[in-house]
């Protein structure tokens, strides 16, 4: 409970900066009430987000997940299988370390979205590992 009072604190004070979304659409905010907290009983600052854009850039992904805290890092796998027609393109997921696990949380919380025509889940990782 002391994690989410503090959470709440933290989206009541950086509303007007944080936009979260609603409906699986970047960048739409809902009311304070609407806003649900993810339980991350492990403190992990590292969030999956799975089913990505091959086409998603690394500055997309980092503009649409600032919303939710200062992050840290963003690993993107490449698919290095020379025989795959997706050879060279990213892999489907990407990990974002945010600097506080209450960030990841703040993440989490959002459920799957929408990415172009991809619809995006976020989980915590099972640890915050190296990225790079």
């Amino acid at each position: 409970m002391e994690i989410q009072s503090e959470l709440a604190d933290i989206v009541r004070n950086d509303r007007h900066m944080m936009q979260l979304l609603k409906g699986g659409k970047w960048g739409d905010c809902p009311d304070e009430e609407e806003v649900i907290f993810a339980p991350n009983p492990n403190g992990v600052r590292t969030v999956m987000a799975r089913n990505l854009p091959r086409d998603i850039t690394l500055k997309e992904l980092h503009a649409g997940f600032a919303f939710y805290g200062e992050i840290q890092d963003i690993y993107i796998p490449k698919n290095m299988d020379k025989n795959s027609p997706y050879y060279g393109t990213i892999r489907g997921f990407a990990l974002i370390r945010y600097t506080m696990p209450l960030e990841a949380a703040r993440a989490v919380a959002v459920g799957p979205l929408q990415v172009q025509k991809n619809i995006i889940t976020l989980e915590f990782a099972k640890a915050d590992h190296a990225t790079r």
